[in-house]
């Protein structure tokens, strides 16, 4: 089964999987149609965030990098980087997206100066004051880096 979080719900031990209903209040149903499209299918409806943050939910590791590489496309900025950083460093599993983002931030001082003028930024602050302190340890190496000459 694709999804270790469905088969526990169906075949494990559980109170859900003794049940003949199973409900599903963590999205909605055009989501959740998405999600089950997806595990019969093996084909991505792209639905972006919702379908990220289903896909996490339910363990459906091929779908979430899906979504993580769609997302990536999508960041065209710094406030884009800070924005979705914000939302997957504290909902989701979402490595390569984080990373990817995190490099954005931190590629120059101009990059991480302008990324504490966002609305991600200041999510970060209010949520996860230490994901900051270890992005601005990474802007202060790469600001190092890259004055040492040859």
């Amino acid at each position: 089964m694709r999804s270790p979080v469905f088969e526990a719900k169906f075949f494990g031990n559980t109170m859900d999987s003794n049940q003949h209903v199973v409900r599903i209040d963590d999205m909605s149903a055009a989501v959740f149609a998405a999600m089950l499209h997806f595990v019969y299918t093996d084909d991505d409806l792209c639905m972006d965030m919702d379908e990220l943050v289903a896909a996490d939910l339910y363990d459906l590791r091929r779908l979430r990098l899906m979504c993580e590489k769609r997302l990536s496309e999508g960041i065209d900025g710094v406030p884009a980087a800070m924005s979705m950083l914000a939302l997957v460093h504290r909902r989701h599993k979402c490595r390569q997206l984080e990373e990817l983002c995190v490099g954005y931030v931190t590629s120059n001082p101009d990059a991480w100066e302008a990324a504490t003028a966002t609305e991600g930024y200041m999510e970060l602050k209010r949520t996860s004051p230490a994901a900051l302190n270890d992005i601005l340890e990474r802007v202060i190496v790469s600001s190092r880096l890259g004055r040492r000459g040859p």
